[in-house]
Formats: C-alpha cells, structure tokens, sequence
C-alpha cells in the first residue's frame, strides 16, 4: 500500500512510472490508484475546455489537444495519426487562432482592419481545400492554395469539417443566459455532440457526467428558479459536483495500491510506503472560511483537520506488517537548498533514535535512475532496472557522437559507432548535442519555436524568419510576386505591420540584388550539387555544396 497525501499532484507520476509496460511484458506491475475524482480523467479535462469556449481565442495549440482525448476521437472517426497529419496540415496552412474574422471582433480587432481574419481557422481551411482542388500553382482570389491533401486524405478532412463545424456551433449555443431547463438540453447535447464512449468505463464515466446535471435541473425545477443563468455559474457548479470524491470508490483494484491517507484504511499490508511526507504538505493544511465561527473559537471535541492526519499517519506506521517506508523530497529543485520532512516524520525518527543506538539518519537517495551509486559494489543502493545496468557495465570506447547519432543501437552492443554521419546531423549534433541525444536515443520531442508560434499571429519576425523569407526572396524569378505569396500564406504581420516588413524587405533585397549583378555577370553558369565526403579518424562525414556557380 503507497499512500500520498495528495493524489492529485501524485496520480500522473505514478502512471508514467507504472504505465511504462503492459500486461505480458517481463516488467509490468499491476497497480491500482483509487481516492481520484473524475475531474481529474482527461474525458472531464476536455469537457471543461469546451465549456471555456465563449471565453477562448481558439488557438491551434489548446483545441487540437481535444483530439488527443479518446472519447473525442472516436465521435469524430479518427486515429491517432490522422490527428498528427491535421496538425501538419493546418499549421502549414497558418492556422493561429481565432474561428473567422467575425470571431476575432470579439477579442478587440477592429473590423475594418486589413486581412483580419489572417491565420484563423477559417483562412487555413480555404488554403487547404483550395489546394485540394488546383494544387499550388498560383493563387486564386485572394487565397492562396497550400498542397498537402491528397485524394485519399478526402475522409480525414472531412472529419476535421466536421469537428470545427461542431465547436463553431457549441460557440453560438453556449452564449448568452439561459433558463436552466434549456442549458440542461444545451450541454447534453454538447456531451453527445463531442464524446463517445471506447469502452464500459468511458461509458460509465460519461453517464456520470449527465447525472449531476440532472439533479441539478430537478432542484432548478423544485426550487421554482426560473431566471436565466449566464454559463459560468452552470459550469462551476456542474464541475464542482464532479471533483467531490469519497469512501465509495473502488480501494482494492489489485497489484500495488495507491491511495490518499484517509480513515478507514488502517489495513494490514505487508508493506507500506508513505510519500511527500514533507513539512506542509503533511499534516494538510486547509485555510479557513471566514464564516466558519469553530475555526475562531475553537473548543475541546470540535474536529481539528491536523489531529486526524496525526491519526492517520499513526494509523499507518501500525498497518505495516513487515517493511514501512517514509520519503519526502529532501532539497528544493529550484535552489537545493534542504527541506525538512513532516514535524509526524521528524516526531518519528526522534523517537526512534531515544531507544536505539546508533542514531538513524535518513538515507538520501540519488536523484536519477541511472545513477552509478545504483551498481557499485557494496552499495547501500538497489535498484531493478537492467536496462541502465548495461549502460554502466557496457565499455567506454564510443564518444558520445557515436551515441548520440546511432538510435538503431542497442545498449548492450554500443562498443561499434556508426562509420559514417551526415553534414546536417553533425552541425545538429555541435549546436545542440542534448536535444539530439534526447530526440534519437530517447525519442523525446522538445517543444520548438514552431509550437510556440501556434499560439499567437506574427507580428514581427524574428532573425531566423527574416534571413528565410529573405532567402527565398533571392531564389525567387519575382520578388515582388513572392512577397504577395507570403503575405496570402499567412508568414507576413498583417495591416500596418505587414505592410512596413513587406517595404523593408523590398530594400534590402533589391541592395542585394544590386550588388550581385557583378558576380552574377561574371559567373553566370549554375553548377549542379557536389558532393563531399570528408574522412577523419575513421568517421566519413558526408554532405552536399549546393547554389554553385561557374564562369564556365
């Protein structure tokens, strides 16, 4: 049995260290977490996102992670990946935020602004079917087509339709007050209009969203309220009701137990851990209301929140049977600067250390899983990760390019480097040698600029963006029909912010252009890609030398 003080910070670390591996894999553990509330469940996540619709922007970044929830993607008929290729889409189609211009009114854009519905979802979905019907080839109107759907992807796109159809729709329905017999219709349908179930649990759990709904409609009708509600006080109360946790949930679900320390779990289990025991989060403190009058004058026999945690932690040192083990974090991330752990904890190993000699201290842990004090001999240390085992016991004859640019390698068999590596993954590996490890060799994705840029519509770029829009301004036949392209794509600032970087680019790239025509005149042949291979104690690096040219 694991207990935490809260399970709410505790329950997403518990399923990524548990969730690694599955049922039939050598390393899985079963594990059980109860004491969760389902708001917590990413199917009431996105429930509360779509109700913070009226007060959205709608940015490409916040609603595709709607996607990413199941239940969502079942309604709608899509996979995983077909969610991965509309992100790819719609962010090459310059899709920020905001659903049109209309929409963007509403968030302070004056209507009469130049391009206002620029990188909103309706402008990237004209982009994208309009390349759909005529390719890339030119512009048509004052739209400019962006390839990338094929034929086949007609089913994929059409469900995209669809979902934004469904939020633009959601968006009308929940503006404005409303008597509460018809915002229990309005988000019904919302429910249904978004979510459906994978499976009985998801089922279940979506019935467990309707039913404080209806109950709340019901004490409506009793009570005989009938003023029209505005949306937030709908939705706090309805989402209230669905964080309230208790006693009833399910407690043994199998395999390791994790729970909250709570009455009535005073069971004996052979072992019993205790986590975050660190001074004020345990014992819990809850800040007082100012009408609650029992907080100001307290008196003997009134419940005191402290003195129940202090039971209950006595409750479980006595429920362990065999091995009881404490830990709280014991230095600060920010500064490592020594936190103490709970004045219940520190009692404890007072205690401990009056009748037994010599004093017991508290065993401080390394603070990663690969750490070598894990596999030195005679080490106080244990752990069951052999993966990491081969890392310390494989030889140290590669350099750390080897492993950075190989994922194919196992770490059992690292002693062999790859013999040859490319130009563009050597200059990745010298600007940015840890994301290229963590990319190849981890498989994790940082997020960029690109991500970051979903957020907002440019207005102003920043060096990168100028040098590439300046660069292809120079590769173009026409500048100047180059810079109509970026500003219908979406890359340029709009109105007047738009309109100055257009003139900036315009002067720079005509002094550039100036002062190639010399060079250009004297070497006027282009000469095709060379390639390059350079050898450097037994390492091949290859690359290609492009936009050569020759007199000749």
């Amino acid at each position: 049995m694991v207990m935490v003080p809260d399970m709410e910070a505790f329950a997403p670390h518990i399923q990524a260290v548990f969730g690694r591996f599955t049922a039939g894999q050598a390393r899985h553990i079963p594990f059980s977490i109860t004491d969760t509330t389902a708001r917590q469940s990413p199917l009431v996540q996105a429930l509360s996102q779509l109700l913070s619709l009226p007060s959205s922007r709608i940015s490409l970044a916040d609603w595709l992670s709607l996607l990413e929830v199941d239940a969502v993607r079942k309604r709608f008929g899509l996979a995983e990946g077909d969610v991965d290729q509309i992100q790819v889409w719609l962010t090459m189609a310059g899709v920020r935020w905001g659903l049109d211009a209309k929409h963007r009114q509403a968030w302070g854009v004056p209507s009469d602004v130049p391009g206002m519905d620029q990188n909103t979802w309706a402008f990237g979905l004209r982009r994208l079917l309009l390349g759909y019907a005529v390719g890339d080839e030119g512009s048509w109107g004052d739209t400019l087509p962006q390839a990338g759907i094929r034929g086949l992807d007609a089913p994929v796109v059409s469900k995209l339709l669809e979902w934004v159809a469904a939020v633009s729709l959601t968006l009308q329905e929940l503006s404005g007050d409303k008597l509460p017999s018809r915002w229990t219709d309005v988000l019904g349908e919302l429910v249904a209009r978004f979510f459906e179930a994978n499976d009985e649990p998801e089922e279940r759990l979506i019935q467990h969203l309707l039913e404080p709904l209806e109950a709340w409609h019901k004490a409506c009708e009793d009570a005989g309220l009938d003023t029209p509600l505005p949306l937030q006080v709908v939705s706090d109360h309805w989402l209230s009701q669905l964080q309230e946790g208790g006693l009833h949930q399910r407690f043994f679900g199998g395999g390791v137990q994790f729970g909250t320390l709570m009455p009535m779990r005073s069971i004996p289990f052979q072992v019993i851990c205790l986590l975050g025991m660190n001074d004020g989060a345990y014992p819990r403190q809850t800040a007082p209301r100012d009408f609650d009058l029992m907080a100001q004058s307290w008196r003997a026999g009134d419940r005191s929140r402290r003195e129940d945690d202090r039971y209950l932690f006595l409750e479980a040192v006595l429920s362990a049977r065999r091995q009881l083990y404490i830990s709280w974090q014991g230095h600060r991330s920010t500064d490592n600067s020594e936190q103490p752990p709970s004045v219940l904890v520190a009692q404890l190993i007072e205690f401990l250390n009056a009748g037994w000699t010599p004093p017991r201290k508290a065993q401080k842990q390394p603070l990663q899983p690969f750490s070598e004090a894990y596999f030195l001999q005679g080490s106080a240390f244990t752990t069951y990760d052999k993966d990491w085992a081969r890392v310390h016991a494989a030889p140290m004859a590669v350099s750390p390019a080897a492993l950075a640019l190989e994922p194919e390698a196992e770490c059992a068999g690292l002693s062999t480097p790859p013999k040859r590596i490319t130009l563009d993954e050597l200059r990745k590996l010298v600007r940015q040698p840890v994301e290229v490890f963590f990319r190849s060799r981890l498989g994790v994705q940082f997020d960029g600029v690109e991500e970051v840029a979903q957020e907002e519509e440019p207005f102003s770029l920043n060096a990168l963006e100028k040098y590439q829009i300046g660069q292809d301004l120079l590769d173009a036949a026409d500048a100047n029909l180059a810079l109509s392209h970026l500003q219908m794509s979406g890359k340029l600032p709009m109105a007047a912010f738009g309109a100055r970087a257009v003139a900036e680019f315009q002067r720079e790239v005509a002094v550039v252009l100036e002062r190639r025509l010399p060079l250009a005149q004297r070497y006027p042949h282009p000469v095709p890609a060379q390639s390059v291979a350079l050898e450097l104690d037994g390492f091949t690096i290859e690359g290609t030398l492009a936009g050569l040219l020759s007199h000749q």
